[in-house]
């Protein structure tokens, strides 16, 4: 059903019908209904590919039709080949009419003109009439912004990251005596030397499995308290509470000091030797028992997430601060392609799963009955006999869908899980640049250059598997000559233009 649609550096928008606004889970014929429903494309990724999708479809389908005379064809893909995936089909011209933009790049698919400015034609405030309630605010939807052009509409998350997340397989703390607390639902708060010896002991007591995983390149930052200003590391912020001031974070100490933790966790035997060459999610590791423990973000919710994804208890320990970067509300907002068949009935899909809690518990939990049960709590659980790895509808990853807001909360979460979130957010250390979004095009080949030479480096020296001292000056050596300073230039220019915009002092 997917249509090639030519690649064209101006789209077009032709409105066939009249311009009205959507309220949650509302009647919109969306025009002719003797033509038949409009079919619509939903790409988006997941850890491990579910079984039930055209169950889900169906589902979504039998709301979507009467409704809004709609059908929704669900294209999902695995976290190791959607951004590669996702790029060669919208280069390619195919039909996609609303993704979400995590590991694809926001900035990078918007630097490449691959996505429609939202409020063109008065397309969200016509079409997703919805959407800045459903996303607490106008204030929100602004971080999304992209020199000041709305290209993507933040999902409803966890908007901070708790530094230096680590998740470990209960069982393992259990051997070895750690005294997990109980109920476990809370991040337990470490430090790195006590993380250090957890993870020394769970080796010793298990020697034939992989004992930490981490999860490069996109973890690079999570053990660092600074602000990337974006999706690549390519000029930060160091102390992004305090200071403005765009610097080098291959040349920092706390780049050294990341680095050098894992080179030492490595020499112990902690990350296994295929790791750099090994794409397999790493809760796919936890659940075939084959790795006891890897890189996470720490956030309300994460024990239950994490212990779902991995089919067993998870405990979760953090040893750095919950902070929120500039780029908090656009790491990886829902967007629409110019690919799109059609950019109205294409908002008007994506209000309805900001709007509608049947579509998003759909779209997170799956169907009542099959793949999820309502407890006499008010929470949801899988049905008798059913798990994460055995459900054919489980993501996962509710965090990356439009709304999980208005969805059940899990069994193991708290009920007020999403409260906790709203104040998870609030008391967050917030980076003074928050709201500033990079705009890469001035530097698009330098960026390109330097993404090259990163890519090339940076895997094998994340996992500990090259000696510090060497492998952090080649790679400056190479990001030097690839352009970073230029990028880092551009960075400050634009970070200090923000500055002066939004009348910072």
């Amino acid at each position: 059903m997917k249509k090639k649609i030519m690649v064209l550096f101006t789209v077009v928008w032709v409105s066939v019908f009249a311009i009205f606004s959507l309220s949650a889970c509302g009647n919109d014929d969306g025009g002719t209904a003797d033509d038949g429903p409009d079919e619509l494309v939903m790409a988006f990724m997941t850890w491990v590919l579910p079984s039930d999708t055209q169950m889900i479809q169906d589902a979504m389908n039998e709301i979507l039709i009467p409704r809004y005379n709609m059908s929704v064809e669900l294209l999902i893909m695995d976290a190791a080949s959607y951004q590669q995936n996702i790029r060669l089909m919208l280069t390619a011209g195919e039909q996609v009419d609303i993704m979400n933009t995590i590991m694809a790049g926001y900035t990078h698919l918007q630097g490449q003109g691959f996505l429609l400015d939202l409020e063109a034609n008065n397309l969200i405030q016509n079409f997703g009439a919805g959407i800045p309630d459903a996303v607490g605010g106008w204030e929100i939807l602004n971080g999304a912004r992209i020199a000041g052009t709305l290209y993507g509409v933040p999902t409803n998350c966890d908007h901070a990251v708790g530094r230096g997340a680590i998740a470990v397989g209960t069982q393992f703390l259990d051997a070895i005596g750690f005294d997990v607390p109980s109920p476990n639902n809370d991040i337990i708060h470490i430090s790195v030397a006590e993380l250090d010896s957890i993870l020394m002991q769970i080796n010793e007591a298990f020697p034939e499995m992989e004992t930490f995983r981490p999860t490069m390149p996109g973890g690079i930052t999570q053990f660092m308290s600074i602000d990337p200003l974006g999706a690549e590391p390519f000029g930060v912020l160091l102390d992004p509470v305090n200071d403005l001031t765009v610097s080098n974070l291959f040349t920092s100490q706390a780049f050294y000091d990341f680095i050098s933790m894992m080179y030492r966790w490595n020499n112990h035997g902690f990350i296994s030797l295929d790791a750099a060459a090994d794409d397999t999610p790493v809760t796919a590791l936890v659940s075939a028992g084959r790795l006891m423990s890897y890189m996470t973000g720490g956030k309300p919710g994460i024990v239950a997430q994490e212990s779902g994804l991995c089919a067993q208890p998870m405990t979760i320990f953090q040893t750095g601060p919950d902070m929120m970067n500039a780029n908090a509300a656009a790491r990886f907002p829902w967007a629409i392609p110019f690919t799109t068949a059609n950019p109205e009935r294409a908002m008007t899909l994506l209000n309805a799963f900001y709007t509608c809690p049947e579509l998003s518990n759909l779209l997170i939990w799956g169907i009542e009955g099959v793949h999820y049960e309502m407890q006499t709590d008010g929470r949801v659980d899988f049905p008798a006999g059913l798990d994460a790895g055995t459900s054919g509808w489980h993501n996962g990853m509710a965090w990356n869908m439009p709304n999980q807001f208005i969805s059940h909360v899990w069994m193991g979460d708290d009920l007020d899980l999403y409260d906790q979130l709203i104040e998870f957010n609030a008391n967050a250390q917030i980076s003074r640049a928050f709201g500033f979004i990079f705009d890469p095009a001035p530097v698009q080949n330098e960026i390109a250059a330097v993404t090259n030479a990163y890519e090339e480096l940076i895997v094998s020296l994340g996992m500990g598997m090259v000696n510090p001292t060497t492998g952090i000056a080649q790679l400056n050596e190479r990001l030097t000559a690839a352009g970073l300073y230029r990028i880092i230039d551009e960075k400050q220019s634009q970070l200090d233009a923000w500055v002066i915009a939004v009348g910072m002092n």
